[in-house]
């Protein structure tokens, strides 16, 4: 939440943060790698920031090696914590995230008595009941202008529901498995499209070597896939443990490139499988990808029919999976199995007098 605020206030959290607002980049352990990063975002950028859960665990080496540092701690219910994570269907039980929480509530505790950074404390629950005044206080903070456009931008970024992200309108996508859906050749368009097939055949299945191994599809004319859409296809996978793992991600191009974040994982079923997709009419490209190597799966018979922007899709909602993901506010998501949790921020400034610690009641 606190990231996706900053972001749209025009903070950059990285190029390929995405649906999650954490910078992969980021995602890494090896320290020399970690000055080198901090390095060349210093060189790009005057305000910069990142987000990811595992910075928790090594705020002594950032206090070190980052530039003017600014810290948001956020704060939050740990009962609460865990409820999301559920949600948001995690694999993990219940009293695990609890686990988790603590361990890292205690880590930034230490480091909040003894840093001398600008510090700024969150407290969830009541942010989310007044989210302007949480968009205005992180501004200020962050000594960003905040125009009445960016000021609502941000404000539609914060739901306190608990179950995902939402992302920002330049990245939207929304995909929901459907069991049906009816066709109408008069009203619904089916769109051309290249298949590219970057992985090799193997009999009936498709071999899925490594994570980097897709299969892309992008309109014939050169044109950008429209805002609703259906994608159709029969899905196979040889290793049936596989199914209920949800190991295949739907990516999307907004970018000119495919990562994880912008990418979902919907519920596949052998057989038939419906997608109702949509975007911001911007998405240059689809593509499916495996989450793990050495995957051998079958997409077959795949068709993209375009449908009216007007028209209302939500009654064919099947029950595969009962939150869908999503790119915008006011519609639920899941990523299942991600380990989502998030508790602070880091944002840099170039320059900074004044020493100042604020508290959100």
């Amino acid at each position: 939440m606190i990231a996706a605020v900053l972001r749209a206030i025009h903070i950059n959290m990285g190029e390929r943060a995405g649906l999650n607002h954490e910078d992969p980049r980021f995602l890494r352990d090896d320290k020399d790698r970690l000055k080198v990063l901090i390095a060349q975002r210093n060189s790009e950028l005057d305000v910069w920031g990142f987000k990811t859960p595992k910075s928790t665990l090594i705020l002594d080496f950032y206090e070190q090696e980052l530039r003017n540092p600014y810290y948001v701690i956020v704060y939050r219910n740990i009962a609460a914590i865990a409820d999301s994570w559920e949600q948001r269907g995690s694999s993990l039980e219940y009293i695990s995230p609890i686990g988790h929480t603590m361990t890292y509530y205690n880590k930034i505790f230490d480091f909040m008595n003894k840093t001398d950074s600008p510090l700024l404390i969150v407290n969830y629950e009541r942010a989310v009941q007044s989210k302007e005044m949480l968009v205005k206080h992180l501004a200020e903070f962050t000594e960003t202008p905040l125009a009445q456009e960016d000021l609502s931008r941000a404000v539609a970024m914060i739901t306190g529901d608990g179950r995902g992200y939402v992302n920002l309108p330049e990245h939207y996508f929304l995909v929901e498995p459907k069991d049906r859906f009816p066709l109408d050749d008069e009203e619904v368009l089916l769109i051309n499209c290249n298949k590219k097939l970057v992985v090799s055949n193997d009999g009936v299945f498709q071999e899925f070597e490594t994570q980097h191994n897709k299969i892309i599809w992008n309109p014939i004319d050169g044109s950008k896939f429209p805002r609703k859409f259906l994608m159709i296809f029969e899905f196979d996978i040889a290793d049936k443990h596989y199914l209920e793992k949800n190991i295949f991600r739907i990516y999307f191009d907004f970018l000119g490139e495919f990562f994880p974040g912008h990418a979902t994982r919907p519920y596949l079923g052998p057989g038939k499988n419906i997608l109702y997709i949509e975007t911001n009419g911007q998405v240059k490209r689809v593509a499916v990808g495996a989450m793990v190597s050495d995957v051998r799966a079958c997409f077959e018979n795949v068709r993209f029919f375009e449908l009216p922007d007007e028209g209302d899709y939500g009654g064919y909602l099947s029950g595969k999976s009962t939150i869908p993901d999503r790119g915008s506010p006011g519609i639920p998501t899941s990523n299942r199995g991600a380990l989502r949790m998030f508790f602070h921020d880091v944002v840099m400034k170039k320059a900074f007098s004044i020493i100042r610690k604020l508290t959100l009641n």
